[in-house]
């Protein structure tokens, strides 16, 4: 499969509040790029992501320490 082909399994259920997740992001003040398929610094691979001016995460927002 690879990035963008969905994940072995996944449910059309999944896919469609993915994809909803994605249009409100658009939506958000706070979010200037969303990114599907987004992966962390760890190597966590988020469904979406949106990410704010600066490229970093907006949502889901980072926790601060």
């Amino acid at each position: 499969m690879g990035l963008g082909a969905g994940d072995l399994g996944e449910k059309t259920p999944h896919e469609v509040g993915v994809r909803l997740l994605e249009l409100w992001l658009h939506q958000r003040d706070d979010v200037v790029r969303v990114e599907p398929y987004y992966e962390t610094d760890d190597g966590t691979v988020l469904d979406v992501a949106g990410l704010d001016e600066d490229g970093d995460l907006a949502w889901p927002a980072k926790q601060s320490s």
